[in-house]
């Protein structure tokens, strides 16, 4: 812009000094004109004076006008040099915008693999270490029925249900292990230990170890990362109070989907380790688990997951030193155990002496069978504030006994379940309520029942930290009524907070 003005300032300069030129030179050599009348000299001087003027003032005039001229196309030049500039801003926007477009669109590529460089470092040991992490279960229970602030097995009081150490570790690319462990004043517990590997020929994750197992949904879980206080009557009543934790191994497959979006199966070959649905600590032959999980997206928000369990195991004692036991029922269920004076238990078992000493039971089988349904609404942009999730699980059970005195057979036949739903009200605060519905895992308990019903909040003071205030009511048609307020502390600290297992 300062060029074009200074270019014109000379263009302008440059013509009055042609013009100034002309007029001198015109000064000096008059035109040459047809002979006129001779006139005086006076005449001649003014007619020369005026000459003059009028070249200087059509040489101004002329001047003026080619100026006007130029300072109107110099404004046209700016206003077009300014258009110019503008439409090349938009321009470059546009490319810029267009370019965005382009990139987003195109395939991302995929990172190239990198091999890592391990160079060894003797004061950098640690970082083989295992990730660790500590949670801690602990509580306060009053308990009250038929009066009473005890029953047979419970009281009110406070207590630790564990201190738990968990441990994790990535062994090498294709496999990782966990552990965890339990310490409460009842002593140490082992809960699992197992190793994994990862894509095992490009179909299937490998599971070996002490683990619990994948019976439904609920029974996978460590008992700190519950929904509620404790596990279901449906879990409680056939295996004991922790559920099916058994040692063997286990083969995870992402089969493709067929029925659903997504389809995984679980084969779970583990010894009989549970006492109360199968041999326990005599075990001989295997038991086996299969489960078979669905998945379907039904919105954007809301999933729903159905899972089918089938377990066959055996419940007959091979190998055990034969002995004459004493029970106090007919299914030979619950031991008869007596006291001496120092509340020490007297052994009355017999063990006879000679080649018949080793028990060699005929085969006995134990059964169970289930499906469970879970239907979870979850905002996608609200995920951590605002959730629904209704569950349930049901389980059927088949159990044969050893033959009572007269040869005839015995068995249990036995079902129950459970259902609950949970709403996220913030993103601190869950409420919920499970109601349970069982049969006494014994014989002859056709018609006889067990309810449970249990209202809950919890609190998530932090990730790290959850309180939950329950209130428990049992009931049935063989045992008394008890109701149980609770409050309820599990804290964690490391780098896994409260996984669920």
């Amino acid at each position: 812009m300062v060029t074009l003005r200074f270019r014109t300032a000379a263009l302008v300069a440059s013509l009055l000094f042609s013009v100034a030129w002309e007029n001198a030179a015109m000064a000096q050599h008059p035109t040459q004109a047809r002979p006129a009348p001779r006139q005086s000299a006076a005449t001649d001087a003014t007619s020369t004076t005026t000459t003059e003027s009028t070249v200087a003032a059509a040489a101004t005039s002329a001047a003026h006008s080619v100026i006007s001229t130029l300072e109107k196309r110099v404004k046209a030049l700016e206003s077009r040099l300014k258009a110019f500039q503008q439409g090349q801003d938009d321009l470059q926007i546009k490319q810029i915008v267009m370019e965005g477009k382009v990139a987003a669109a195109a395939p991302q590529k995929e990172e190239t693999f990198k091999l890592k460089t391990f160079v060894g470092h003797s004061r950098a040991l640690q970082g083989l270490n295992p990730e660790i992490s500590i949670t801690g279960d602990l509580g306060g229970v009053f308990y009250w029925s038929n009066g009473k602030e005890y029953g047979s097995d419970e009281r009110s009081g406070f207590c630790f249900r564990g201190l738990g150490f968990h441990f994790q570790s990535v062994l090498d690319p294709f496999s990782f292990m966990k552990a965890a462990v339990s310490v409460s004043p009842k002593g140490v517990a082992f809960g699992e230990a197992y190793v994994v590997w990862t894509d095992v020929a490009g179909i299937m994750n490998i599971m070996a170890g002490k683990f619990r197992q994948q019976l439904g949904v609920i029974n996978r879980w460590h008992k700190h990362a519950l929904d509620q206080y404790d596990y279901p009557l449906m879990l409680q009543q056939p295996f004991g109070g922790g559920g099916l934790n058994q040692l063997g191994v286990s083969f995870q497959f992402l089969i493709p989907h067929f029925i659903a979006d997504a389809n995984e199966l679980y084969l779970q070959i583990t010894n009989g380790m549970n006492k109360k649905a199968f041999a326990g600590d005599y075990f001989s032959l295997p038991t086996t688990l299969l489960h078979f999980k669905n998945y379907w997206d039904l919105t954007r928000s809301t999933y729903l997951e159905l899972g089918l369990t089938g377990i066959v195991g055996f419940n007959n004692h091979r190998g055990e030193l034969g002995k004459t036991k004493l029970f106090s029922d007919t299914a030979g269920q619950t031991p008869f155990n007596v006291y001496d004076a120092n509340g020490n238990q007297v052994d009355l078992a017999v063990t006879p002496t000679g080649p018949t000493a080793v028990t060699d039971e005929k085969i006995r089988v134990t059964t169970f069978g289930g499906a469970d349904l879970t239907i979870q609404w979850e905002p996608i942009n609200q995920a951590k504030y605002h959730n629904v999730i209704w569950r349930t699980e049901f389980l059927y059970g088949y159990k044969q006994l050893s033959d009572d005195t007269f040869g005839g057979k015995q068995t249990i036949h036995w079902m129950g379940g459970y259902s609950y739903l949970q709403a996220k009200l913030s993103r601190q605060i869950d409420v919920g309520t499970r109601v349970d519905l069982v049969q006494p895992f014994d014989q002859n308990n056709s018609r006889h029942y067990i309810y449970e019903v249990a209202p809950y909040l919890t609190w998530w003071q932090s990730p790290w930290a959850k309180i939950r205030l329950e209130y428990n009511y049992m009931d049935g048609d063989l045992i008394k009524g008890a109701h149980r307020a609770i409050v309820q502390v599990v804290f964690a600290a490391g780098p896994h907070k409260h996984d669920r297992y």
